[in-house]
C-alpha cells in the first residue's frame, strides 16, 4: 500500500466513510477538518434593525405640505358653505 492509501484509509476510518472525498458534495474531508481547526475565524452577524426606519426629511416636508394644502382647501370649502 502506498502512503496515500494508508492516509486515506486512516481518515476514512476516523470519519466513518468509505473515502476521504465526499462525492455528493465534492468536498475533501481532510480540508474540512483542517479548515475547522482555525479558532481565530469569527463571523459577525449582520447589524440588528432598531425598530421602524426613520423618515427622510424630504418625505416629512412633502407630507406636511400636503396636509397644509388639504387643510386650506377644507377651510375654503367650509367658508363657501360647499362642504
Amino acid at each position: 500500500m502506498s502512503s496515500d492509501r494508508v492516509a486515506n484509509a486512516t481518515i476514512s476510518d476516523e470519519l466513518g466513510t468509505q473515502t476521504p472525498h465526499d462525492k455528493s458534495t465534492g468536498v475533501d474531508m481532510l480540508q474540512l477538518r483542517q479548515a475547522g481547526s482555525n479558532e481565530d475565524f469569527d463571523v459577525e452577524p449582520p447589524p440588528r434593525s432598531r425598530g421602524r426606519p426613520k423618515a427622510k426629511p424630504a418625505v416629512v416636508k412633502a407630507k406636511r405640505n400636503l396636509a397644509i394644502l388639504m387643510a386650506n382647501d377644507d377651510s375654503e370649502m367650509h367658508n363657501m358653505n360647499l362642504s
